[in-house]
């Protein structure tokens, strides 16, 4: 088991002067803002320019009551409303394993299609 407080010190200590390029970072999937409180306790957040989506509007309202100033959204990861490459990043936690084969398919080409970058999906 990881120890969240330490984890969470490390990050931030590692990132007291932080870069002064921001990543812009789009999560599939977030539920109310589940990784995105990892991302600002960590001293993450300051440095994304972050988008959240979910199926779920509840889940939706919970996360912009907690973070007011967060672009949380509704959204599909089979259908994502966003041009090709338009985030450096997508990231889906937790997801996969609730998808079709061929949900998971789609949903793999959707988050590619928005990323410049990378994707990561654990």
């Amino acid at each position: 088991m990881v120890d969240r407080d330490k984890f969470a010190a490390a990050w931030t200590e590692a990132l007291r002067d932080p870069p002064t390029h921001r990543l812009s970072v789009v999560e599939a999937a977030c539920g109310s803002a589940n990784d995105y409180r990892f991302f600002r306790s960590y001293g993450l957040a300051q440095l994304l320019d972050y988008t959240g989506f979910d199926l779920t509007r509840h889940n939706i309202d919970n996360a912009r009551q907690m973070f007011p100033g967060v672009d949380f959204r509704i959204g599909d990861v089979q259908k994502i409303d966003a041009v090709d490459r338009s985030y450096d990043w997508a990231v889906a936690h937790d997801l996969l394993e609730h998808l079709s084969p061929a949900a998971c398919n789609r949903a793999i080409d959707e988050l590619c299609r928005i990323a410049g970058r990378g994707v990561i999906i654990s």
